[in-house]
């Protein structure tokens, strides 16, 4: 997976912000075809025969990362536990120290991917890369009138069908953080409004 570097320029920066939102929010909530409703309806239905299963972290729970060699349990997860990657549809993540190759296997290949990384502005550039492929996009955040630049956040969204899960860790996405450094990780899973169309 080659990635580049797409430059930003003072007329560029709103349509990368514009390409940003479009890439969280394509297909999030489902929509009806339009056999489902008139022309004289306001606003196309949302899709309410989705499956309703019951969620796993509906009132958010405090885990730990298992290190590599401890036994299975329901106070520690992976990073493939908290991922769930046969049904995540896309995901936003957030990190101070990020390793691509040990991450990537975490996802299928067809997963789209938004990574707001920290990175030294005296040697790499400020923009937008993106894979080859358009599935994975890396943005290197602008650090305007910041004595020290850092982005410390580790943050993930995750968007499934009919629900986003929101994580926050002390973890960064590099193997060292997930399987040998024991650090804390909240899950908690929120349902799609089904009565909104989000735009």
């Amino acid at each position: 997976m080659s990635i580049q570097l797409k430059q930003n320029d003072s007329d560029s920066d709103k349509s990368e912000l514009d390409r940003f939102d479009q890439l969280m929010s394509d297909d999030v909530i489902c929509i009806s075809d339009s056999s489902d409703f008139s022309d004289d309806d306001a606003q196309p239905s949302i899709c309410n025969d989705l499956p309703q299963p019951e969620l796993p972290f509906p009132d958010g729970t405090v885990k730990l990362t298992r290190m590599s060699g401890e036994n299975k349990s329901n106070d520690c997860v992976t990073l493939t536990d908290v991922v769930q990657p046969d049904k995540l549809r896309k995901a936003l993540l957030t990190t101070f120290v990020l390793d691509m190759e040990w991450l990537k296997p975490h996802f299928r290949a067809d997963t789209k991917l938004v990574i707001v990384q920290s990175y030294n502005p005296n040697v790499e550039p400020q923009g937008v890369l993106q894979s080859s492929d358009g599935l994975t996009t890396i943005v290197n955040p602008e650090f305007a009138g910041v004595k020290y630049p850092i982005m410390h956040s580790k943050i993930m969204l995750l968007f499934y069908d009919t629900y986003v899960r929101f994580v926050a860790s002390s973890a960064n996405l590099i193997e060292i953080d997930w399987t040998v450094m024991q650090n804390a990780v909240f899950i908690q899973d929120i349902r799609f409004d089904g009565s909104q169309i989000f735009e």
